[in-house]
């Protein structure tokens, strides 16, 4: 009789302690479908507002089937392979628990870990042909080409539209004094050293590289002149905004609180002024130190300077968006065609004069 009951009491245990581990495993699976869930439906967003932005600031100059950002080499990429693990762990998961399930009889828990394991496979299967079909849609136009050829004879025709617009004096080579440059910021000669080797050597890249490159040239100075434009707009209207919010006393205050006022004013200024004192001390490397972690913590926290910052999710937010921005109140200093005129402009005016020998350059070579 005990030994009945000693085998019920082991049994009955045995029972419990598998359905504990049954109730894990599916709060398991369930986490890893809303995580999969929720990552899908961001990761396909910024796909699509990508695409658009790709489209949109190329304009043009896009005649084939091209994201901006999308490369085996970007942060982007790892996003796709971190989906493609977790959604593969859900199904993995998944099937052991339901392997689990009916080697011990348990199939209460077996509906659960079944719609885990069919719901993963069709996360798996839509993440890959949403991939093809999205790309369909938004390049499903006459302007987009497939072919090598299609898109060499689609930039011709281009090139004779912009023929009056190229300048057919652009420089062959082009030389900045990165140097002088890092001086002054320390990223940008990184950027500007890749740009300008492939500007100098694009007639010897063959075509099917050479027209990606540039596209991905073209689209960071597009869309920096566009940011910066925002960016200074957005500064106008802040500083703006604050003279009048020192210069506007409101009438309903008392004397002592116009007081309190004044002195919170007259308290600001003087720490200002403390501050300034402080710098003028400083040695010209401590000062670009100060300087560049001043301009790195306000920006991670202005609005103004959201679209600059680097992001995984939308693929033409790179290192590279983000290294344009780290110091804009910078000179270029450069020669062009090995010439003994030295030209120095600010890196927005650059741009904007290193955009239109890029885009001329390309195109009045395509014959």
């Amino acid at each position: 009789m005990n030994e009945i009951l000693y085998d019920t009491s082991s049994s009955a245990t045995s029972t419990q302690k598998a359905s504990g581990s049954f109730l894990l495993f599916s709060a398991i699976v369930t986490l890893l479908m809303i995580v999969n869930m929720y990552l899908l439906i961001k990761y396909f967003i910024n796909y699509k507002r990508t695409i658009d932005k790709t489209q949109k600031v190329l304009s043009e100059y896009l005649v084939k089937d091209y994201i901006q950002g999308l490369s085996f080499k970007s942060n982007a990429f790892f996003n796709i392979i971190i989906i493609v693990l977790i959604i593969f762990s859900q199904v993995f998961i998944s099937l052991f628990a339901l392997v689990r399930v009916y080697n011990s009889g348990n199939v209460s828990y077996a509906p659960v870990f079944i719609a885990a394991y069919e719901i993963g496979l069709i996360m798996l299967g839509a993440f890959v042909i949403s991939h093809f079909v999205l790309r369909y849609v938004k390049f499903n136009y006459p302007q987009y080409k497939n072919t090598n050829e299609d898109v060499y004879n689609e930039l011709v025709s281009l090139k004779e539209l912009k023929k009056e617009a190229l300048d057919k004096n652009y420089p062959k080579k082009i030389s900045i004094d990165l140097k002088k440059l890092r001086s002054s910021n320390v990223l940008l000669p990184n950027v500007f050293s890749k740009w300008i080797g492939f500007y100098n050597d694009m007639s010897e890249i063959e075509f099917k590289k050479q027209y990606p490159l540039f596209l991905s040239q073209l689209f960071k100075i597009k869309y920096f002149a566009e940011v910066n434009e925002s960016i200074e707009k957005g500064k106008s209207l802040n500083i703006e905004s604050e003279k009048n919010k020192l210069t506007v006393e409101p009438a309903n205050l008392t004397k002592i609180e116009k007081e309190v006022l004044w002195m919170e004013q007259a308290d600001r200024k003087a720490k200002i002024l403390k501050e300034t004192e402080d710098l003028s001390k400083m040695s010209k490397e401590e000062f670009n130190k100060k300087y560049e972690e001043y301009v790195y913590s306000a920006r991670t926290i202005d609005p103004l300077y959201q679209p600059v910052s680097k992001n995984s999710w939308l693929f033409y937010r790179d290192a590279e968006i983000e290294d344009l921005f780290y110091n804009t109140n910078v000179s270029i200093t450069y020669t062009m065609d090995e010439g003994k005129k030295i030209n120095e402009d600010m890196l927005p005016d650059f741009l904007i004069k290193y955009q239109d020998y890029l885009i001329s350059k390309f195109l009045l070579n395509i014959e």
